[in-house]
């Protein structure tokens, strides 16, 4: 399943921010892509790597450390989310006592 992405997580190709590799590989250029939008430039487009410009040999390469960067910053993400949840409905905070409230007396009035 696709989830939003921050930038560095998105496709090299189709330069699209909105959703993280769901299968990310690499071409014979170095460079990794989604999976489906590069067999779609190998077999229907011209072929030619749309970074280097170099002939795509249709050999992919599973990238698996792109792909557990990927997981372990969505956990991250989703924990740091949790935490700020639980601060802000003040599930974490219910053991402490709110800050006493500081009288405002203004000076020289009525003196």
């Amino acid at each position: 399943m696709a989830t939003r992405a921050s930038a560095p997580f998105a496709c090299t190709y189709t330069y699209t921010y909105t959703y993280t590799y769901a299968d990310p590989v690499v071409a014979c250029d170095g460079h990794s892509y989604e999976r489906s939008a590069i067999l779609d430039v190998i077999t229907t487009g011209n072929g030619l790597s749309p970074l280097t410009r170099e002939p795509l040999d249709g050999h992919l390469f599973p990238n698996r450390n792109l792909k557990k960067r990927i997981e372990l910053h969505e956990e991250e993400v989703l924990d740091a989310a949790t935490t700020a949840y639980k601060r802000g409905s003040g599930a974490s905070a219910s053991a402490e006592e709110p800050p006493a409230k500081r009288s405002c007396r203004r000076r020289g009035a009525g003196s």
